[in-house]
């Protein structure tokens, strides 16, 4: 059985921080609030190393939004060093396009590859499965 995971909110964590540096007695301040010494020392050491924002993550839409440019971004170029790799197949044949898929598979995800190479996993797969069954045969 799973438990939920406990979540505080910003300014619980700075009114407990508050209150264990007004008392002399820690592990009396975490067991009025119901939770571990342990946490109490975490925060106050967030909050002491860094004082703009010592408790970044879930509730922040800004936090989201920077995480989800930075993946977009580091999707975008990925998508890009495929493309310049790419520039030297010959022709615009699926079959030189597959073969650099199976080439590169070890650097790049195969379903980007397909995907910037305009061509189907499932034909990818189905070649790379039967490599001498292609529709398309080369001379």
């Amino acid at each position: 059985m799973f438990t939920t995971r406990k979540t505080y909110t910003e300014e619980f964590k700075r009114e407990a921080v508050a209150l264990v540096e007004q008392s002399v007695n820690w592990s009396q301040v975490a067991l009025d609030l119901g939770i571990h010494v342990s946490l109490l020392k975490k925060w106050r050491k967030k909050i002491t190393n860094n004082l703009d924002r010592p408790f970044p993550g879930r509730g922040h839409a800004q936090d989201e939004e920077s995480h989800r440019f930075k993946k977009e971004n580091a999707r975008l170029k990925e998508e890009v060093e495929i493309l310049k790799k790419a520039v030297g197949i010959s022709g615009n044949r699926p079959s030189a396009r597959f073969r650099f898929i199976e080439d590169h598979r070890d650097q790049h995800s195969i379903v980007l590859m397909c995907r910037v190479l305009k061509v189907s996993k499932s034909g990818f797969y189905l070649r790379r499965k039967n490599p001498g069954n292609s529709k398309e045969r080369e001379t």
